[in-house]
């Protein structure tokens, strides 16, 4: 059986996403593979935040913009190349990806662009439910955590809904 491309020298692996999978991706590959490999990480953001650091600013009052992690500085340095784009589309037969300010080819390619919140599943949710894992929706969740005197209260984890299971659990044991 002949192996095509199994004799480069290197390889280009490109991923797609800035956030907790792209990153970690990036990080295994790196520790795991020879530096003659490139790994470039492509995020149409030039930083992110960690969802799971998201109970921090409902219980430790830490600010959202503190958790913030700056990818360009993140990488510096590691033998990971950081490219702030937007991805356009892929070139399969070509092995390439175009972004917004050009193409790049790869021998490998990871998609890893993260979750959404889908608040339109689960009727009543956007209006009623709060969310510990919406960046958008974190300061009223907070509010809402901290001006509750009493009544029922309900936490739980979204079963698949949500993008991060790690926050919800966290809040319900705090």
């Amino acid at each position: 059986m002949k192996m095509v491309g199994i004799m480069k020298r290197f390889f280009d692996i490109i991923i797609v996403g800035g956030s907790f999978g792209g990153i970690k991706s990036a990080w295994d590959l790196r520790n795991k593979l020879p530096r003659r490999h490139r790994i470039t990480l492509i995020s149409d953001k030039p930083e992110t935040i960690i969802r799971a650091s998201f109970p921090r600013v409902v219980f430790e009052d830490v600010p959202l913009e503190e958790l913030a992690l700056d990818l360009a500085r993140n990488f510096r340095g590691t033998g990971i190349e950081f490219i702030p784009d937007r991805l356009v589309r892929i070139d399969q037969t070509g092995n390439q990806i175009i972004t917004a300010e050009g193409k790049h080819k790869f021998d490998f390619l990871v998609i890893a662009t993260g979750a959404r919140h889908a608040y339109e599943l689960i009727p009543g949710s956007r209006e009623y439910a709060r969310s510990i894992c919406d960046p958008s929706r974190i300061l009223e969740t907070k509010k809402a955590i901290l001006d509750f005197r009493e009544g029922d209260f309900y936490s739980g984890v979204g079963a698949g809904y949500t993008p991060c299971d790690g926050p919800p659990w966290k809040c319900s044991w705090a």
